[in-house]
């Protein structure tokens, strides 16, 4: 099957957290209570400055209020992949990277943000499931129940003060990633 526009899957990390932190998408992953209202946001910030070396790294996503800074908020970020084999095998690519993401927030809460979330993504590019057919459907109720074992691992290795959203992005026709055709909600 000839598709003409880019996977959902080629997004980097970096690049998933520009495109959802743009005015299309940043509401629906900075709208959650106790963030602050119309945050300025940072991505990818160093924390080479931290005293501990073993806390140091990044954060995928930095919200705060110039007037309180004080309660900012630190969002680490981590994707799982289904592709058309992972799909018809129920084996997405980058499941592991949970683990790594749980440790990184985990750090996070250590480090003292007022509030710390992990979000992970699962991106599902279902364009040559879908034979051209118009559909918005996205992973069936194997691979959503498989990533809810994964994801529900991951919750229960978190910090008690670090919070978990998961969110499913499907590419189920071609059209550009997340754009029309997309799906969201886990």
């Amino acid at each position: 099957m000839f598709l003409r526009e880019k996977s959902i899957l080629d997004f980097s990390e970096g690049d998933l957290v520009a495109r959802l932190l743009s005015p299309d998408w940043h509401y629906r992953i900075v709208n959650i209570a106790g963030m602050p209202l119309n945050p300025v946001h940072f991505e990818e910030v160093s924390l080479s400055g931290v005293p501990h070396k073993e806390d140091r790294g990044d954060v995928d996503i930095l919200l705060y209020n110039p007037a309180r800074p004080q309660h900012s908020v630190a969002i680490e970020v981590k994707r799982v992949k289904f592709g058309s084999e992972g799909i018809a095998t129920l084996r997405p690519n980058k499941v592991h990277e949970l683990a790594k993401g749980v440790e990184q927030a985990n750090r996070l809460a250590r480090i003292g943000f007022s509030q710390v979330y992990f979000y992970a993504f699962v991106m599902v590019d279902s364009r040559a499931q879908k034979a051209g057919q118009n559909t918005y459907a996205g992973t069936s109720m194997e691979a959503k129940e498989l990533i809810r074992r994964f994801t529900d691992e991951a919750f229960y290795k978190l910090d008690k003060r670090v919070g978990m959203y998961c969110c499913e992005f499907t590419q189920s026709q071609d059209f550009a990633p997340l754009g029309a055709g997309d799906s969201t909600g886990i």
